[in-house]
């Protein structure tokens, strides 16, 4: 998707071509890559599937701390991507961004179910009351 121009179609349409119980991964760009048309945030991916009352989604979240053999082949970390937030005022978010060094990706394993949509439209965890 991070070569697609119309993610939102993109991951619709992959929606609705899943069976009940059928189940969808992406490996997308989540940070700074030269040439992807889109990086995507863990909390994108969740936020539709939830949304749409998938049965499961697991996401991670990869960074390459190391060069390797070539671009494709690399020393990476790999963490667990937890979707809990508290709205918290002092918070600073500049710093967050900086906490994060490295080429960045999200793996999503998401599953549907019989009663699961797709065009449902989610808000960023910033506008929640």
């Amino acid at each position: 998707m991070d070569n697609c121009f119309d993610p939102v179609s993109f991951i619709r349409n992959t929606s609705d071509m899943l069976k009940p119980e059928g189940r969808i991964l992406h490996i997308e760009c989540a940070g700074s890559v030269p040439g992807a048309f889109m990086m995507f945030s863990p909390e994108w991916f969740f936020s539709y599937y939830a949304i749409n009352e998938f049965s499961d989604c697991k996401v991670y979240v990869t960074i390459a701390k190391e060069e390797g053999k070539s671009n494709f082949e690399f020393e990476t970390e790999l963490y667990a991507w937890q979707p809990y937030f508290t709205l918290n005022k002092s918070y600073n978010i500049v710093g967050a961004c900086k906490s994060i060094n490295g080429l960045m990706h999200v793996i999503v394993i998401a599953q549907k179910k019989s009663t699961s949509s797709s065009n449902k439209n989610p808000i960023q965890m910033q506008y929640f009351d």
